[in-house]
């Protein structure tokens, strides 16, 4: 893909993504072109080459029915009970990274593989991850257009979750279903709201267990209520 066809980088453009990423962005970070994504032979993968085989399958797309505990009364992962437990933690976290942190871990425990990333001027750009067989230093090189149509555009444009079969239909997906070598199921793409911005996303993917939506806005609420929380007191001891 001719690299004229991407989304620009927009300089200057303010967002709560700068803010959530402060200082702390690595500098060995570097642009991956979309074309080098989408060719098996050139391109990053966020997987070992023998974790590489998976393929979708969508007989296992799930509905969004709740559900209950499972064997001896173990909370079911991604039921509204084990949402119930982990909303109220995000009240008394003390920094951003462990707001993202109690985030990534909440939903590894539903999904083998989970990658949070920061939308900031005109990019979305890989942050973290959870999952025995990616490679975080190769999901913090990537670099996915905002404006091109992919199921990441419509989530940010749309400010609601995706939770269905991966997209495959558009070169931005293709490019992402390739670099992780495949997607078994149904996935969730999260965006996490700050006032009018969409400053993160967490994409989520190998999961049996339904989702209940109620409890994902919930979720996603909460994320955002404690985010605001650490920036503004940040920012007041800043001014102290």
């Amino acid at each position: 893909m001719d690299a004229s066809a991407r989304a620009p980088t927009l300089p200057g453009v303010d967002s709560p993504a700068d803010t959530l990423v402060g200082g702390s962005r690595p500098s060995d970070i570097v642009d991956i072109p979309l074309d080098d994504l989408e060719s098996s032979q050139r391109g990053t993968t966020l997987v070992p080459g023998h974790a590489r085989a998976a393929t979708f399958d969508s007989a296992k797309t799930q509905t969004w029915i709740p559900p209950g505990f499972g064997a001896v009364n173990e909370i079911v992962p991604l039921s509204p009970e084990a949402f119930h437990r982990l909303l109220p933690r995000f009240a008394t976290v003390k920094s951003r990274d462990e707001i993202t942190d109690l985030l990534l871990d909440f939903l590894a425990e539903g999904f083998s593989r989970v990658i949070m990333f920061i939308h900031v001027k005109g990019e979305i750009r890989g942050r973290d991850a959870r999952g025995e067989d990616l490679l975080v230093e190769a999901v913090r090189q990537i670099r996915i257009p905002a404006g091109g149509p992919s199921v990441f555009s419509s989530v940010i444009e749309r400010r609601t979750p995706y939770f269905g079969p991966m997209r495959t239909d558009t070169p931005i997906d293709a490019a992402f279903y390739s670099a992780l070598g495949g997607v078994e199921g149904v996935i969730l793409v999260l965006p996490v709201l700050m006032r009018d911005k969409v400053p993160l996303l967490v994409f989520a993917s190998g999961s049996s267990n339904p989702v209940d939506p109620r409890s994902l806005q919930e979720l996603t609420n909460e994320v955002a209520a404690a985010l605001e929380r650490i920036i503004v007191l940040e920012k007041a001891k800043s001014t102290k």
